[in-house]
């Protein structure tokens, strides 16, 4: 069976997760503060302590997948 290149194939979604892939690589190492490190795939915070807000960023976390703040600790409620 072949494919037209306007068709979606998974192999098309292989190729854009290898692209974004070596897009994330080439990112991480042209900066100089974060290619010291080897961060999740997901980075959910960078702060620059120096110029940015200082370490003054309240992160909680919520990890019920549903963004339910029930789920967070009542100290750390707003």
């Amino acid at each position: 069976m072949t494919t037209s290149a306007t068709d979606p194939t998974s192999s098309d979604t292989a190729s854009e997760t290898a692209t974004a892939a070596a897009l994330r690589k080439a990112l991480l190492a042209s900066d100089p503060e974060l290619s010291k490190f080897n961060p999740l795939d997901r980075i959910l915070a960078h702060d620059q302590f120096e110029t940015g807000t200082h370490g003054w960023t309240e992160l909680i976390g919520n990890y019920d997948g549903r963004g339910n703040l029930d789920t967070v600790d009542d100290h750390m409620r707003d």
